[in-house]
């Protein structure tokens, strides 16, 4: 914390410097429901119905609450602190570097996890169509949800080995070069 009481971190707006607002509320509202229903209210209610039977609209009715009561403390939260990657950077603000790390490392699994779930589900809506088994349908969604993440992380790990080989060569190599020069003659 500074002096004048606000941390440094979220002074200046976060990591990506300019958190001003530019989804609207329509695009926000249109994020919130794609979050909260998503695909499972298609790929669940069937199961759901068994299971629950009359009280599945009870039971919508509690998420509904729970999703709400969520969505308004991320909002207090981000209103207070403006700052990109929310969920990692506010619970490392507020519990510590470990339990941040913890965090976000829990929701990228936690996202993989829901594309092997949505891959289950949509290979059982194909599976109805075609006469494929739905395990194969399955497969040959989530391995290519794997090949476009996997492109973008090489590409990403691409770029970062370029930018540490530059970053060696001119802070480095030509640091050396410039000491070289500077040492006196005999």
């Amino acid at each position: 914390m500074t002096k004048t009481g606000k941390n440094p971190e979220f002074a200046a707006g976060g990591a990506a410097g300019d958190t001003r607002h530019k989804i609207g509320l329509a695009g926000a509202v249109e994020i919130i429901i794609g979050t909260v229903i998503g695909s499972g209210i298609y790929i669940m209610i069937g199961p759901l119905a068994a299971a629950a039977g009359p009280g599945l609209f009870l039971c919508y009715l509690i998420a509904l609450v729970v999703a709400v009561a969520a969505s308004i403390c991320y909002a207090q939260v981000a209103s207070v602190f403006p700052a990109t990657a929310a969920t990692y950077r506010y619970t490392k603000m507020f519990y510590g570097d470990f339990i941040g790390f913890v965090v976000g490392w829990f929701r990228l699994v936690g996202s993989f996890c829901g594309l092997a779930l949505m891959s289950s589900g949509f290979a059982d809506y194909v599976s109805v169509y075609l006469a494929v088994d739905k395990r194969i349908t399955a497969a040959a969604v989530l391995l290519t949800i794997v090949s476009l993440v996997e492109d973008l992380l090489i590409l990403y790990s691409f770029g970062f080995w370029t930018l540490a080989g530059w970053v060696y060569y001119y802070v480095w190599q030509r640091s050396r070069k410039r000491r070289a020069q500077l040492k006196p003659t005999r």
